[in-house]
Parts: C-alpha cells; structure tokens; sequence
C-alpha cells in the first residue's frame, strides 16, 4: 500500500480529488450538497485503496453562508486542529466565531466544543494585554 504523501501516485490521486470537488459550486452549499461530497470524496478514497494507495481520510470545513470549503485529514489530533482553526479564521475572517466553531464540531464530532473555545479565549485576552502594552 502506498501511504508517502510525496509518492507520485498519492499526488496523482490527490489532483484528481481536488478537481472533481472542484466542479461543485460553492454558492449553493445545501445539506444535501455537503453529503455528495462527503460521499464523493469516501468514493475516491475506496477507489485508491483498490489501487493500492492508502489515501487519507478527509473531513470537509463548511460556511455554507460564505461559500466556503476547505478539506482537512480526519486523523489531526488536537494541536494540529488548533492551528488549523488559526488558520482557518485568516482565511475566513468574516466567519464569526459561532460559524467557525460549528464547522469544526462537525468535521471533528469527538472534539469537545472547551477545547476550541478556551483556546480562542486565551489568543484574546493576550492579544488584549499586548495592545495595553503597546499604548
């Protein structure tokens, strides 16, 4: 099984991913829509490992109000989601926090919504002390 990122047939794989998900049009991101591409992408993934290739699984970021999707690996573990969120939010920054956190909770239902929120409040009130400081 083929399981390197780097390996030609995983970026093969991966580019093939990114342009069928890329025919769905973000402006119309209903539930079902969302599903078919949940589905789509499980396809690819049952599709590769026949192929011998152990493709990730992938959770999809939605703002459906936004327009705004974004594909993650399923197994991040804690840290690596916190950076994602940081990183996410830079790139969505008129996503409220509400839309955000909701679109994690569902990509990552086991992630208890304290570990996202305490996080946030924490980069808050430092952002906070640095600007008193600062004046």
């Amino acid at each position: 099984m083929i399981s390197d990122e780097t390996h030609p047939e995983m970026t093969r794989a991966l580019k093939q991913l990114m342009y069928r998900l890329s025919r769905y049009p973000k402006k119309q991101l209903t539930g079902s829509v969302i599903e078919e591409l949940k589905d789509l992408i499980e396809r690819h993934r049952q599709q590769c490992r026949l192929k011998g290739i152990d493709f990730p699984r992938l959770v999809v970021l939605c703002i459906p109000r936004l327009g705004t999707l974004d594909y993650k690996r399923a197994d991040a573990d804690l840290a690596s989601i916190r950076v994602m969120i940081v990183n996410f939010v830079r790139e969505n920054p008129e996503a409220t926090m509400v839309e955000v956190v909701a679109a994690f909770l569902a990509a990552y239902p086991d992630l208890h919504p304290d570990d996202l929120l305490q996080k946030h409040q924490d980069i808050t009130v430092g952002l906070e002390k640095k600007k008193v400081q600062l004046q």
